[in-house]
């Protein structure tokens, strides 16, 4: 399907074949000669492809006035055949909207009837286009319109003129009823996946209008399509990506936000997600909305459900662990970590973890630094430690865990108890979290590590408290 640049390159096509055809009959003894046959094409085209330029604010708000009071009074005298070729832009100009008043709409389908001329025609088009679904409430004036495109696509007159909106339309249906929005949707996830800029050029949709009423409309069905699929094609998230994010960090479709967001996660809420789906989403995610569990990212979160912002914090837990590993690794493993390390792994797999943060003293606060990448892990530091000192906090359901590095008792608190510690504090201090009963729900060490005694113990005692359940074999060590 020819996209704008091709239309207007078809027609200075056919213009130059019928020019150069007149000039072989030669008109009282002159013929027209080649350069001018290129030059009147092209301009004959400028004047027939476009839908002309938006009048200037202080025009149409004159404008609109004159039409909002011809229409309240029923008289219609006064307005010219010039005002009403420019009558396209008032139509959702300001409120209340032209659109939604009848006699308005009756006297405009008499002068668009009236004409030929299919500059205003595409006027009607491109305003339809950009205020499509901007008034729900109520729709009678955009249906209205979208069954005079309809029958304008089809019309005699207009055959010329109107071609390739009339291809369009029978393509995707877009002067149809809101069920080919379906249709719509489909077809950019059928022929274009990752290509929208393509779609919007072969659809008429290139400019102003890749982010108009229609294209959120058909953004909002391509969302709602991939939601379905993405547990069985996890490759259609770039799909959703593209469409909906200008850039990196850019929103094309700010009314899109929220959605795109829990369409690419809530899917997972009850689905264990492959890692690489999970590294790119995550990657995606911070890179544009930040990091969920800090208060500077609030704005970009905003309405997001829980479910969708759980699963990422989940995610974002499993990460932070492995993190934590490194810094372990990095300051010095102790043998009894790989037993750890297996043990918390396996409540990271089962997905079970619905947050996790870390504290440092100085010397893995610094080595954190250097070798973390940024936004990467949620660090806070660790006071009154040794330099070596780490803190693993750990949420799963109801329950708060601290696991220390160097050996020590591992602290239980219930979420709602006083002195839990609130993950993601800028910073703990050692002694508030190396506690006794009643200060904490229990406190156990970690004996009997290679006969996995203290693993079945934490694995009771977490599944009393929380319901989840993990097997021996899913934290045996190799």
């Amino acid at each position: 399907m020819p996209n704008d640049a091709q239309e207007s390159s078809i027609m200075s096509s056919r213009l130059r074949q019928a020019l150069q055809h007149a000039a072989t009959m030669p008109y009282r003894g002159r013929t027209i000669p080649p350069p001018r046959i290129v030059a009147t094409a092209e301009k004959i085209t400028q004047l027939y492809h476009g839908s002309a330029k938006q009048p200037a604010k202080l025009e149409l708000d004159a404008l609109y006035k004159r039409f909002l009071q011809a229409s309240q009074q029923n008289k219609w005298d006064d307005i010219t055949k010039s005002e009403w070729k420019k009558a396209p832009w008032l139509l959702w100009y300001a409120s209340p909207f032209l659109v939604d008043q009848s006699s308005f709409m009756e006297k405009f389908h008499s002068a668009l009837m009236a004409s030929s001329n299919g500059r205003v025609w595409k006027r009607v088009i491109h305003v339809y286009l950009m205020h499509y679904g901007k008034h729900k409430e109520n729709p009678i004036g955009e249906q209205q319109l979208a069954k005079w495109l309809q029958e304008a696509c089809n019309a005699a007159a207009l055959k010329d003129h109107l071609i390739f909106w009339r291809e369009r339309n029978n393509s995707i249906g877009m002067f149809n009823d809101t069920s080919w929005l379906k249709t719509a949707a489909q077809k950019y996830l059928t022929d274009y996946n990752t290509n929208p800029q393509a779609y919007w050029k072969d659809f008429g949709l290139s400019g102003e209008l890749e982010t108009s009423g229609y294209s959120t409309a058909v953004g909002h069905l391509i969302l709602r399509q991939i939601r379905t699929m993405l547990v069985q094609k996890p490759s259609l998230l770039n799909s959703a990506w593209h469409y909906v994010m200008k850039d990196e960090k850019t929103v094309r479709f700010p009314l899109l936000r929220k959605e795109l967001i829990e369409t690419l996660l809530e899917p997972w809420a009850d689905v264990s997600s492959p890692a690489d789906v999970r590294k790119a989403l995550l990657g995606k995610l911070l890179t544009a909305f930040q990091d969920p569990r800090f208060r500077t990212a609030a704005g970009h979160w905003a309405g997001v459900s829980d479910t969708a912002k759980l699963v990422l914090r989940k995610w974002l837990a499993g990460v932070t662990i492995e993190q934590f590993f490194k810094i372990i690794d990095d300051i010095g493993q102790e043998e009894h970590w790989n037993y750890r390390r297996a043990f918390w792994k396996s409540y990271i797999d089962s997905q079970a973890v619905d947050d996790a943060c870390v504290a440092l003293g100085r010397e893995g606060f610094a080595i954190a630094r250097q070798t973390i990448e940024k936004d990467a892990l949620a660090v806070s530091m660790l006071n009154e430690a040794s330099p070596a000192s780490c803190v693993l906090l750990i949420r799963i359901g109801d329950l708060v865990i601290a696991e220390f590095n160097h050996n020590g008792k591992c602290r239980f608190w219930r979420a709602t108890h006083q002195n839990a510690p609130t993950l993601h504090a800028d910073q703990y201090n050692d002694s508030r979290l190396r506690v006794e009963p009643p200060s904490c729900l229990e406190a156990l060490s970690h004996g009997g590590s290679s006969t996995y005694a203290w693993q079945r113990k934490f694995r009771d005692f977490i599944r009393k408290h929380t319901g989840y359940q993990v097997r021996d074999h899913d934290f045996k060590v190799p």
